[in-house]
């Protein structure tokens, strides 16, 4: 199971009282976010212990004259402190897929605050599983000649367990009515 809030899936209390914009009442309802291994206070820490480590080891090659290493190490710390902003940044990456009897809806919202949207029929979709080598399991929705990749950044065990519960959703979607909505438990 899942449980660092990287997949928010939302298949009780709540899910029915969501409206898509496309119309009816919501049967699934997934935020997506890639881990987040290393929060601020946990970064803060890690630069100013390297930074204290830059300086003294940095001192002490300066007193016996290599100085040049002093600015290599400066170098390093500024690369780990960019290295780790990138990743803060990539981890601002969220996905919404959410289903309803009418619609599915798929919204990404980029670190940069781009945001793209993808709508289709459930009835007309096609949710692919496919496991892969290198990848590990890859989940998809198509329809007709289009197609959306869901949830690349989630580990394979996370990615199977969203792909399993959203097929689940759409297939539900495809074969009860809207009066006939019951809360998952």
């Amino acid at each position: 199971m899942v449980q660092r809030m990287v997949l928010d899936v939302s298949l009780e209390e709540g899910a029915e009282r969501g409206v898509l914009q496309g119309g009816g009442p919501l049967l699934f309802n997934a935020v997506l976010r890639p881990n987040r291994s290393l929060i601020p206070l946990a970064f803060r820490l890690l630069i100013g212990l390297t930074a204290g480590v830059v300086v003294v080891g940095g001192t002490a090659f300066l007193i016996i004259g290599a100085w040049p290493v002093f600015g290599f190490l400066g170098v390093e710390l500024a690369l780990l402190y960019g290295a780790l902003q990138i990743s803060f940044r990539s981890s601002r990456l969220t996905e919404e897929v959410q289903v309803s009897h009418s619609a599915i809806e798929v919204r990404r919202l980029w670190p940069n605050g781009r945001e793209q949207s993808w709508t289709s029929n459930p009835h007309w979709s096609r949710v692919s599983m496919t496991e892969t080598e290198r990848a590990g399991v890859i989940v998809r929705v198509s329809e007709g000649d289009k197609s959306i990749r869901l949830g690349s950044f989630l580990s394979p065990d996370e990615r199977r367990e969203f792909g399993m519960a959203f097929k689940e959703a759409v297939a539900t979607a495809r074969v009860s009515a809207p009066a006939q909505v019951q809360t998952l438990a």
